[in-house]
């Protein structure tokens, strides 16, 4: 289906530039006419422009959008292309207009998804799959909109809870450099600096290295930015990472919970579309994000191939809580899988949402005692050479 590109002005003037895919020209100048928009220019472009990054933000309003246009009885080629029409991010218009063509091409929804892994996980495909082989597409879509919905709410609580932290720890670095450079400088004339010592002495010499060479400072402050980014990167680190998010606290605390809330919210909806166990857990894998806990779902998919239970497959796991276990064990009798990760997922949302309640009790006076201690120390060095009369320059 060819795809064009156009350059319009608008009513209120303004020069957009979008595409739009259409059986011929003549239907697109209509549409635009339509519109109330002035025609500039417009051409039949070869191949589709490559796709930008696109947010989880736009990926769960577009899946919103996609759920009310089938609740309403729209079909899903028609949906998408409303959706295109109307739609002005760029990235996500070239997305749209590449899925239409692949489904006016013959391939499924599903199908057309799996060109875009970064966009659309393993678990989206698959659920989007389990609605087209049902023929209740809606509810699939009904249910990844509650499963991006719950992630994204999720992150922008962890998000908000950190951000006074940052800028905390950002305020009290300037408040530091302010007072080193210019407190302590004016108590140091003052003071005979031969005579000085211990601490004084370092919060002296830190003062005029300050001072004197500051550029030296910004490079060593970007030097070791560089280098924890390099790091970051490195196989090593990012082991050890991982051990600490599941084993340290008070990481522990939020990484455990928000990853078994994903993992039992994922598992309940890959149940309800009658998805076998095993293939729901190769595709929950997929988004779980951790190394540590992959490996060990794969050794459980391993020993349920060789017939062992749910229950049984999931014990000795080192980083899978008890609770999940027991909950499981519970459920092998009836098989009743479904209730327990319904179960699970309530346990782990109440257990988050605590936990982020406590993080915004604690931080804060602990942030404070931090900054106190630190300036505090500075002062008192200061101060204490203040304190004997010798020091003082005649």
């Amino acid at each position: 289906m060819p795809i064009f590109q156009y350059v319009v002005l608008n009513q209120k003037g303004k020069t957009l530039s979008s595409l739009y895919l259409a059986d011929s020209k003549n239907e697109v100048i209509d549409e635009l006419n339509r519109r109330g928009n002035y025609l500039v220019s417009i051409h039949e472009i070869e191949k589709i422009p490559r796709i930008k990054k696109i947010s989880s933000t736009k990926i769960y309003q577009l899946t919103e959008e996609i759920h009310l246009f089938l609740k309403a009885k729209i079909p899903l080629f028609d949906a998408i292309k409303n959706i295109q029409k109307k739609q002005t991010d760029k990235n996500l218009q070239i997305l749209l207009i590449a899925l239409l063509d692949e489904m006016k091409k013959g391939k499924l929804f599903s199908e057309a998804l799996k060109g875009y892994p970064k966009l659309f996980d393993p678990v989206y495909q698959a659920i989007v799959k389990a609605g087209e082989e049902s023929g209740n597409l809606q509810a699939s879509m009904c249910a990844l909109k509650e499963i991006l919905g719950k992630s994204l709410q999720v992150q922008k609580k962890v998000a908000a809870q950190l951000a006074y932290p940052k800028i905390l720890a950002f305020i009290s670095f300037l408040l530091i450099v302010g007072v080193l450079t210019f407190l302590v400088p004016s108590f140091k004339e003052l003071i005979d600096a031969k005579k000085n010592s211990g601490i004084s002495k370092m919060v002296f010499d830190l003062s005029d290295a300050l001072l004197a060479y500051p550029h030296f400072f910004v490079l060593g402050i970007f030097s070791f930015i560089s280098m924890m980014f390099v790091l970051k990167k490195t196989t090593i680190y990012q082991k050890q990472a991982e051990k600490i998010k599941l084993e340290w606290f008070p990481f522990k605390n939020f990484y455990i919970p928000s990853i078994f809330l994903r993992f039992s919210m994922v598992f309940e909806t890959l149940l309800e579309a009658s998805i076998p166990i095993i293939d729901a857990l190769k595709n929950v894998k997929q988004v779980i994000g951790h190394p540590l806990i992959e490996k060990e779902i794969d050794r459980m998919i391993e020993k349920m191939k060789e017939g062992s239970k749910f229950s049984h497959a999931l014990k000795n796991t080192q980083y899978i809580p008890d609770l999940i276990c027991q909950i499981i064990l519970s459920r092998d009798e009836t098989g009743d899988y479904l209730q327990a990760f319904k179960m699970i997922r309530g346990i782990y949302e109440e257990e988050l949402e605590k936990n982020l309640q406590q993080l915004s009790t604690y931080i804060q006076p602990v942030m404070f005692l931090l900054l106190g201690f630190i300036i505090g120390l500075i002062i008192l060095s200061v101060l204490v050479p203040l304190t004997d009369a010798t020091n003082f320059q005649i």
